[in-house]
């Protein structure tokens, strides 16, 4: 009987280090995912309103997306974006609809044929398998190209600051006109301040100044904040600059939590980089989402918010307005693709958010939301409302239109994540990988963006994403990654 080897001994022991710090929030998200999942599922099976075919995808879609969540936590590689989109779809798409269909009511009242909820399902199904058939093949693109861990030139790390600096200056610049021109307003609470913005419609660029501070808020202050901590010195003053110019423009009395939301997430999950501690923050969103979220409006400063904020039970919580989601979605569904010609087509659905915070141009497309279109179809008395990501893909192209929107995402998902995530021989916060910067925006960006509808908040995602384009630009290499920092197969 022969013994182990001491370097079998050594492997075992430096794999039990690299895996400790995932154990809590690995834990944790087992214990909340289990908990919520088995709620749901006793709740649907208990309630058989409805036929063993819709049941049964309620299930799969409450436990499902919630295991795909726990696998990422516990995954070696890690990026916050992907693991926020599964978070997100667990919560709206998955617990809050189980919840509703085992109660038989939904939010708004909405009245759904077993036939329409069924659709509203599979088009969710069909957009999660896209968006990982997407994640997964671009994955498969990047194992052959790796990125190079060495100190960039001077040369490099200069133009990397300057572009910065740009962003900073820029979103600093277009908050503090903002600011100046909305005045009192902006920390009055949300009434005062959705009557100022009106009233200053005529005036051509206060959209786009709005536009600019607020997706300025979530993004530039994160960029500054990775680069800093991943070994580019970024003079802490300008952090500080961006950072409160961001807290201005996304105060909780604008009456957005999401919007606050976002910022919040963003900023945190660029301070904790690529450390084990960010696997708390979609654990942590679940926890929140589903217990406090619907009395987070408590400063909105209009009288129309939370008397206080108060932890429900997920049965009582997800059967609010606040989660409202697939039942928007069914809303849609229940279409059946006929939309009345005095409505938006679908080219023009397509187009307005592109031209939504355009000076002049954004008049041309004012209202076309796929929220408030299909509200206003369905004869909802209150039609300020979003649409789902996946309902908004399935009122332009149908099926094939989730399908596409969903891949693409899924793909482009992919591309935001470290590519040194994971990978052995380096000290996180001095490697000078600056290619997963856009990884917490965009994970911020996704509450708001998967909630839709995308007339209001596709510009927030496309700008995080040129921006960080531009920021990062020429500045990595692509080589041979020395031997030091070898590739292992759970890497590839």
């Amino acid at each position: 009987m022969s013994l182990p080897s001491e370097s079998h001994g050594t492997e075992g022991v430096n794999r039990t280090l690299r895996l400790r710090p995932r154990i809590l929030p690995l834990a944790a998200t087992i214990i909340v995912v289990g908990w919520l999942s088995s709620s749901a599922t006793y709740g649907l099976l208990n309630g058989f309103t409805w036929p063993q075919a819709v049941i049964a995808k309620a299930v799969a879609l409450a436990v499902l997306p919630g295991l795909i969540l726990v696998f990422l936590v516990a995954k070696k590689t890690w990026s916050l974006a992907w693991a926020i989109f599964w978070t997100w779809t667990y919560i709206f798409m998955g617990l809050a609809p189980a919840f509703q269909l085992a109660k038989g009511t939904f939010p708004w009242g909405g009245l759904f044929g077993a036939d329409i909820v069924d659709s509203a399902q599979w088009s969710v199904i069909f957009g999660c398998v896209a968006a990982f058939a997407g994640y997964t093949l671009r994955r498969k693109n990047d194992a052959s190209t790796p990125w190079a861990l060495d100190e960039p030139a001077e040369k490099t790390k200069s133009v990397l600051l300057s572009r910065l600096k740009i962003l900073i200056l820029v979103q600093s610049a277009a908050t503090v006109v903002f600011v100046a021109t909305m005045g009192t307003a902006m920390f009055s609470g949300r009434s005062a301040f959705s009557s100022q913005l009106i009233n200053l419609a005529d005036i051509p660029a206060i959209g786009t100044l709005y536009f600019i501070s607020t997706a300025g808020a979530i993004f530039v202050p994160a960029f500054a904040i990775y680069a800093r901590r991943v070994g580019y010195e970024v003079p802490r003053l300008l952090i500080a600059i961006a950072f409160v110019a961001g807290f201005v423009a996304s105060n909780p009395l604008i009456g957005s939590r999401f919007l606050t939301g976002s910022f919040l997430v963003a900023v945190v999950g660029a301070w904790l980089v690529q450390r084990p501690s960010t696997r708390w923050i979609p654990v942590g969103a679940v926890v929140l989402m589903v217990t406090v979220f619907p009395t987070l409006d408590l400063l909105r400063g209009d009288g129309t918010g939370a008397a206080a904020i108060e932890a429900g039970a997920p049965e009582a919580t997800l059967a609010s307005f606040d989660f409202d989601s697939f039942e928007m979605l069914s809303r849609e569904t229940s279409l059946w693709g006929e939309i009345p010609d005095s409505y938006p087509t679908a080219a023009e659905l397509i187009v307005a958010p592109l031209l939504r915070w355009v000076p002049f141009l954004s008049a041309q497309v004012t209202g076309d939301a796929g929220g408030p279109v299909v509200a206003h179809i369905t004869g909802m008395s209150y039609t300020n409302v979003s649409m789902p990501l996946w309902g908004e893909a399935h009122l332009i192209g149908s099926s094939p239109g989730v399908v596409v929107a969903f891949f693409a995402l899924g793909y482009g998902l992919r591309g935001v994540g470290s590519r040194m995530t994971g990978r052995t021989g380096h000290t996180p916060g001095h490697h000078y990988d600056i290619s997963g910067i856009t990884d917490a925006p965009v994970a911020a960006l996704l509450f708001i963006v998967l909630r839709g509808s995308l007339y209001e908040v596709l510009g927030y995602l496309l700008l995080a994403m040129v921006a960080g384009h531009f920021v990062k630009a020429n500045t990595l290499s692509r080589t041979t990654i020395r031997k030091s920092y070898p590739l292992t197969p759970s890497e590839v």
